[in-house]
């Protein structure tokens, strides 16, 4: 993943949770679909074994090591595994 998609998750995510007005619809519907995908991944691991996923930071891909949500926020971002 290049730190700009990185950046542009990490923004993006920031707009959703603190005034998701701001957030193109575009984004938001990109990042509704590839979150139903990546909640049913197995290589969603949660950050702490035994923890629910939850928070702000739910989780991470066991492919790419990426921090889940954030991940589908990032338009240049692709799925390791190709499911989006």
């Amino acid at each position: 993943m290049k730190l700009k998609d990185i950046r542009e998750g990490w923004m993006n995510y920031f707009k959703s949770v603190s005034d998701s007005k701001n957030l193109p619809e575009k984004i938001k519907e990109m990042s509704t679909h590839r979150a139903e995908i990546c909640k049913t991944c197995p290589e969603l691991k949660p950050l702490l074994k035994g923890v629910k996923i939850g928070g702000p930071i739910k989780g991470r891909c066991g492919k790419c090591g990426c921090a889940f949500p954030q991940l589908v926020f990032a338009p240049g971002k692709k799925c390791p595994l190709g499911k989006w």
